[in-house]
């Protein structure tokens, strides 16, 4: 009988090309897009999960009250990280990572290049995150101050082809850095992308780095801790943790902390906190998508069975001349239902092909680099085969039942009956495929409209027309100032100013007591320092 039913199967599915045609194209469309939808999330849900026991892996955040303001922030003390470290038995590594903002001169013989993205970090680096090394010795790679590791990209730019092993690296023409070590490239689903790593040392003086400060937070603190530590119970040690070293705060400048974890591999769904390395996404961005592809499979579903009901009466005969032979409905339910599985498939392999050639127009909306590639893993046949099965059974199922209950002696004949019951269900489909695609088209109208604004929306001044040059290097104030004079004397140039950051920047929030206001109640100001001609 299976023999007979897929027999029966191809030979409508010959019979009736255009039909099959545009039931499997619906089909593989709404998969198609539940495809691309499915990359997306996956890719969202792996950020910071390549690291080996990652599920180890926190960030220590900080949150507290400073001067009745609440705050809420990435970054903690520089000092914690080695008494944390020596207090608490769980914590087997910690380090520290500051990044530097905006863009630095690398400079090696002749060539001189712009990098972003260069970060220093403590020894204990790649204890914490193994990266994987392609030169060098993890373990002594950045415990010398001005030592730095180079990702391949970047090692690829100045030393294209051989091992740049112990060259040396001129930063803003201030200071030199040796080369010790070469990673590969940082994934691209981290929270934070790095192309060089400097030693944290290096800014060391007299054997102290005047970052080690109990009452600044300005740095990225990261522990691993023992397999199995509940982060929970860690985090109940913290109070008396801090009151024992930065109690001195809370009465001089009226300042409370209170830290915590957060699981590395959560901070780019979960965590959205002033001063994160970078912009993270949100965990509800997952449940907003993951609804919108299955509303999309479900209104393929809904035009399957819009299809296939009102093409019902080919089949009227077919149905009739099988019960008159003994066929029972729950058998003929399951044939239907079988063919519509087979449909299914068909239009899961076809989507496969439209994702992978949609999959560039996906990636220049979404900004990202996603690939089939990326729905590799043992899960993934799974998750297709129940999407396959899924949209066979759902699909299938109303005209499955609906033909299954045809009169044998009325199908033979042809004079099916005429009632209002089939058709009242089918309008109904109709109607509800309809309201969920204008939903869909007014929810996509607005986002369009909103990312519009936030592109367009004013930023307090005219960005049009400015222009930022760099200075780097020694003497950097006198470069400047004669720098100035030249630039102004041009006509094409209207004002020339400057600021140790470019604004909205590197921000620096610190601590200012007005005229009139307790010094132990200062307010914190974002600052950003730049001379006479900035406003103009």
């Amino acid at each position: 009988m299976l023999k007979n039913y897929i027999k029966i199967a191809l030979r409508n599915l010959w019979k009736q090309k255009g039909y099959s045609l545009i039931n499997i194209l619906g089909l593989a469309i709404g998969m198609t897009a539940c495809l691309l939808i499915l990359a997306y999330i996956l890719n969202e849900l792996s950020y910071d999960r390549f690291y080996k026991d990652h599920e180890d892996i926190y960030r220590i955040a900080f949150e507290g009250e400073f001067s009745g303001d609440f705050f809420n922030v990435a970054v903690s003390t520089g000092a914690m990280a080695g008494p944390a470290m020596e207090e608490f038995p769980e914590i087997t590594h910690a380090t520290r990572v500051m990044p530097r903002t905006g863009k630095t001169l690398l400079s090696y013989e002749d060539k001189s290049i712009y990098q972003e993205n260069i970060y220093y970090v403590d020894s204990t680096f790649f204890d914490v995150f193994p990266f994987q090394f392609i030169y060098g010795n993890p373990e002594s790679a950045l415990k010398d101050p001005s030592s730095v590791v180079l990702t391949r990209s970047v090692a690829d730019k100045y030393f294209p082809e051989t091992n740049p092993l112990g060259k040396t690296l001129r930063i803003n023409n201030e200071r030199n850095f040796k080369v010790t070590g070469i990673i590969e490239d940082v994934p691209a689903n981290s929270h934070f992308q790095f192309s060089i790593l400097g030693s944290f040392y290096s800014f060391e003086r007299n054997g102290r780095n005047p970052y080690e400060d109990w009452g600044s937070l300005n740095q990225y603190t990261y522990i691993r801790t023992i397999p199995g530590t509940d982060p929970e119970k860690l985090t109940e040690k913290f109070p008396d943790f801090l009151l024992r070293h930065i109690s001195f705060l809370s009465q001089t400048d009226n300042i409370k902390f209170r830290a915590y974890l957060q699981p590395v591999s959560g901070i780019h769904l979960y965590s959205n906190l002033m001063a994160e390395l970078s912009p993270n996404s949100d965990i509800n961005y997952i449940y907003i998508f993951g609804s919108v592809a299955v509303i999309i499979l479900v209104l393929a579903c809904i035009n399957f069975m819009n299809l296939t009901t009102a093409k019902s009466v080919r089949r009227a005969r077919e149905v009739g001349i099988r019960k008159v032979a003994g066929a029972r409905k729950p058998t003929l339910i399951a044939q239907f239902i079988g063919e519509t599985v087979m449909l299914s498939l068909i239009a899961m392999l076809l989507a496969l092909g439209l994702a992978e050639v949609t999959m560039p127009l996906f990636n220049h909306l979404t900004n990202l680099d996603l690939s089939l590639g990326s729905l590799a893993g043992w899960q993934i046949p799974l998750i297709l085969l129940g999407m396959v099965i899924f949209v066979g059974i759902f699909a299938g199922s109303y005209p499955a039942f609906y033909l299954s209950a045809f009169q044998p002696v009325k199908a033979i004949k042809g004079d099916l009956y005429k009632g209002k019951k089939g058709s009242v269900l089918r309008n109904t489909l109709v109607v509800i495929q309809f309201m969920i695609s204008i939903i869909l088209l007014i929810s996509t109208f607005f986002v369009y409209y909103q990312m519009n604004y936030l592109k367009s929306k004013k930023l307090g001044y005219d960005e049009e027309n400015v222009l930022v040059l760099p200075v780097r290097g020694e003497n950097q104030l006198e470069r400047y100032r004669a720098m100035k004079d030249e630039l102004r004397s041009l006509p094409e140039i209207k004002s020339v100013a400057s600021s140790l950051n470019v604004p909205s920047t590197g921000l620096d929030g610190s601590g200012y007591s007005p005229e009139g206001v307790p010094e132990d109640s200062p307010w914190i100001i974002y600052t950003i320092y730049g001379d006479f001609d900035f406003i103009d």
